[in-house]
């Protein structure tokens, strides 16, 4: 009996605190910046310090530190405009906080002259933690005795991301409160769907175009879907945000397929989009950086914006060309210096017009000094050679050597013959480690799309093993309120009478379950059915049904679906709902594997990766189009195999897809080659 939609399963849960272990910070911090001394390589290359310099392993102790020469080099540089150039794991944003703490301490430069900002609310959260824990820890012990770093107020620093900072900045200069609000997704495709029917009225008195083509526009316009809608909304973000035309954008790769031959209708519905925009008073993120800089070139001012004569920006990888000019017109006046820091082979939001999309700080701003960090100190040799060589095959980037700390062993690259065999590979692998005695927040499983992740969940649920997917919220009520229901069933059989008022009574004893009359009669009659000749499984399948039914219906909410689904097959090791619950609550109390997103665990440690479906199709997605698609993904992949500090597991096997109604049955285009292979230990697992 197959479960409940399984085409869409969500699963969330809040993650616990131990899922996820971050870079080191605090003490930990400073060891992983240790490296006995060596010569700094010239700021303009970007190749790894001599690797005859033996790397240290970040080490969680409370000892002094010394920062490496390379990280030593970018926070005293007194150059006016320096860009760090990172590599993964090499302690970028440390170096950020030891910038800030130098250009307290030496240059006695004062809280309210140093701004900092980051590509998101959680980096921004990132950023700020380190600040509390270098004053806590680091500058009270540590930095003076190593770096001459006295102890400084870091929390008073101004830390923002770059749309919290450019809303400031127009308000600043404004000196108005009363500034168009942020559109929320909801109203993005109300407006864009106003603006499709206003577009179509636009064309259909437009006598200058064929009436062939106006046709063709027209009938275009009419049949967009929400789908089509967001899709023409990113096409136009992407396009504030890179400062190009329609004309430009529809001949990208990315956007040619679905737009190209519908340029003039897409002019159109550009126009009425903005004209409701404007009418509502909205605006959308990207507006936020133009708005600012406008309102900068307009008229400086006296403001607070005077005060800043220090800008460090942590992960400038993932800025837009927007926020680029936005950072250049706040550094050209006179007295400030930028310092930008960021790693471009983890370049992952393209898509959204990330700046590595062809667009460099050099380009807006003269002189600016190009400073490695190109040893890391968490990712091994092994993994960074494979990594790199990943990189490198097809000639998409200009990547340089990435050095990491020495030993490790090789990627593994397992296949097996089809999806179960790979979900049982993967939930063994899992089970060994588990069983070896690591601990279950040091390990991870990483995928490209969250229905992957799923799949995993469940794998591993029914060996009972719990996990946790990062970055989302989960609860067990909804799989108890189903067992509740299993029981009446169990009590049914026995021939204890199942009647309409036991189940409204067993139902309302939790969650609140808004339904009919009629529905409740339903369900009941559905219960009545529910246990006939079925084990425990088919039992909580069917009842499961039965409530979400009573919930509003199957797909009417798909985390609680999901809540449901991921139970059933722990139902098979046991014979009923008590004894169900009993391991339900076993299992809720345990330590989980973390499951997540490669886009999701950006910025995440861990000791053991395993990084599931990486055929061609999932890795690279089959809707990446054109270089820069490919390069991003490129990217995801780097990243996923950069979170680990001792292993990383990778698994492939044939898929049937079925939203594309393709089957992705070869390996990844980006490790499908004998000079990417030969760094990875191949396994047969089919």
């Amino acid at each position: 009996m197959s479960k409940i939609s399984p085409k869409k399963r969500n699963l969330t849960r809040i993650p616990s605190s131990s899922a996820a272990p971050q870079r080191p910070t605090g003490s930990s911090v400073s060891s992983a910046l240790r490296t006995p001394s060596g010569s700094i390589n010239s700021a303009a290359s970007l190749a790894p310090a001599s690797s005859s310099l033996p790397a240290q392993a970040p080490r969680r102790t409370n000892q002094s530190f010394e920062l490496s020469p390379q990280a030593k080099a970018i926070v005293q540089t007194d150059a006016r405009y320096v860009e760090g150039m990172a590599c993964a794991g090499s302690g970028k944003t440390t170096v950020l906080v030891h910038r800030v703490a130098h250009l307290m301490a030496k240059r006695q430069v004062p809280a309210s002259a140093i701004l900092v900002l980051s590509f998101s609310n959680a980096t921004v959260s990132e950023v700020r933690l380190r600040f509390t824990r270098f004053e806590g820890e680091e500058a009270r012990e540590n930095a003076p005795a190593a770096n001459g770093i006295d102890p400084v107020d870091l929390q008073s620093v101004t830390v923002k991301t770059a749309h919290a900072f450019a809303r400031q900045v127009t308000r600043s200069i404004s000196g108005s409160r009363n500034l168009p609000s942020l559109l929320k997704p909801a109203e993005i495709v109300e407006f864009m769907t106003r603006a499709a029917t206003t577009a179509r009225k636009s064309l259909g008195k437009d006598r200058t175009i064929a009436a062939e083509r106006r046709l063709q526009f027209l009938a275009w316009l009419k049949s967009l879907t929400a789908s089509d809608l967001k899709a023409a909304h990113a096409l136009f973000d992407f396009g504030t945000a890179t400062d190009q035309s329609i004309k430009k954008l529809v001949k990208l790769e990315r956007f040619a397929p679905q737009f190209g031959p519908y340029r003039l209708a897409l002019q159109l519905l550009r126009l009425a989009y903005q004209a409701i925009k404007l009418e509502h008073r909205k605006i959308d993120y990207t507006d936020m950086l133009v708005d600012a800089r406008t309102a900068l070139g307009a008229r400086d001012g006296t403001t607070a914006l005077h005060d800043i004569k220090y800008i460090v920006v942590d992960e400038c990888q993932d800025s837009s060309l927007a926020q680029l000019q936005l950072i250049a017109a706040l550094a050209r006046r006179p007295g400030v210096e930028l310092m930008v820091l960021g790693d471009q082979q983890q370049s992952i939001f393209r898509y959204a017009g990330a700046a590595a999309a062809g667009h460099a700080l050099s380009e807006l701003l003269p002189g600016v000094v190009s400073m490695p960090l190109s040893r890391s100190y968490r990712v091994p040799q092994t993994v960074a050679t494979a990594t790199t060589a990943m990189l490198r095959h097809g000639g998409l980037v200009d990547v340089p050597t990435m050095t990491g700390r020495p030993g490790g062993s090789k990627p593994a690259l397992a296949h097996s013959a089809d999806l179960a065999r790979q979900l049982a590979a993967v939930a063994n692998d899992v089970q060994a480690r588990l069983a070896e005695g690591v601990a279950a927040s040091d390990i991870v499983i990483l995928a490209r799309v969250k229905s992957t992740l799923r799949e995993v969940g469940a794998a591993l649920l029914a060996r009972g093993i719990d996990t946790d997917m990062r970055g989302t919220v989960q609860n067990t009520e909804h799989a108890l309120q189903v067992l509740r229901l299993v029981h009446l069933v169990e009590l049914h059989e026995a021939a204890q009478p199942l009647t309409l008022r036991a189940l409204r009574q067993r139902l309302r004893r939790g969650l609140a379950v808004k339904a009919s009359g009629q529905q409740w009669t339903d369900a009941l009659q559905h219960l009545h059915r529910a246990g006939r000749g079925s084990s425990l499984e088919g039992r909580y399948i069917r009842c499961a049904a039965i409530y979400l039914r009573l919930m509003g219906g199957v797909r009417a909410d798909a985390d609680r679906r999901a809540d449901v689904n991921r139970w059933a097959p722990l139902c098979r090791d046991h014979q009923t709902a008590d004894e169900m619950r009993q391991a339900l609550a076993s299992i809720a109390d345990s330590p989980r594997v973390t499951l997540s997103s490669i886009h999701k665990a950006k910025g995440g440690e861990w000791k053991h990766v395993f990084i599931v479906g990486v055929a061609d199709g999932q890795m690279p997605n089959y809707l990446s189009r054109g270089k820069d698609a490919l390069i991003e993904e490129q990217s995801l992949l780097h990243v996923a195999m950069t979170r680990a500090s001792e292993t990383v597991r990778l698994y492939c096997a044939p898929v049937q897809h079925a939203r594309s109604r393709q089957k992705f049955d070869r390996l990844s285009q980006f490790l499908d080659h004998p000079e990417v292979l030969r760094h990875f230990d191949i396994e047969d697992r089919r």
